[in-house]
């Protein structure tokens, strides 16, 4: 079961088409230039939009066809991966590795590290991106 979900996520992630553009927005005077908005502000209604965004036709519908894929080429791959990675040595050095990169608190302070380098360098684009990371840190532990 487990790789019916992998599959719908790789399936979903493979078939993600880019945002539309954004509408143009007219340049910023020198006289008045204005500081973006604290993304911490937003958070609770980005993530409330985020959530009632997400049950939508297109994701049923890449959801469902991820399944269908995932029933049509279920085999064994799963149990046998699974086998094989609880033989593997625990205290290699892959291991220790992946237990630091993926780890909650590591992904979320490299989240904060990002928008406080942002903040920090005045650089709107990284600030929003810092922000972003931590919108989806929050949405996932969700």
């Amino acid at each position: 079961m487990i790789h019916a979900f992998a599959l719908a996520a790789v399936i979903g992630l493979v078939s993600q088409t880019p945002a539309p553009p954004a509408p143009p927005v007219a340049p910023a005077t020198a006289a008045s230039p204005t500081a973006p908005d604290n993304p911490f502000t937003h958070l609770l209604p980005n993530l409330g939009a985020d959530l009632v965004a997400l049950p939508t036709a297109r994701n049923a519908g890449i959801l469902v066809t991820g399944g269908l894929f995932a029933l049509v080429f279920k085999n064994n791959n799963d149990a046998r991966l699974h086998t094989w990675v609880l033989e593997q040595d625990a205290s290699s050095s892959a291991a220790s590795i992946g237990n630091v990169v993926g780890d909650g608190y590591a992904q979320a302070g490299g989240a904060i590290a990002v928008w406080l380098a942002g903040r920090a360098s005045q650089n709107v684009r990284v600030e929003t991106t810092g922000a972003n990371l931590i919108r989806a840190q929050v949405l996932n532990g969700v």
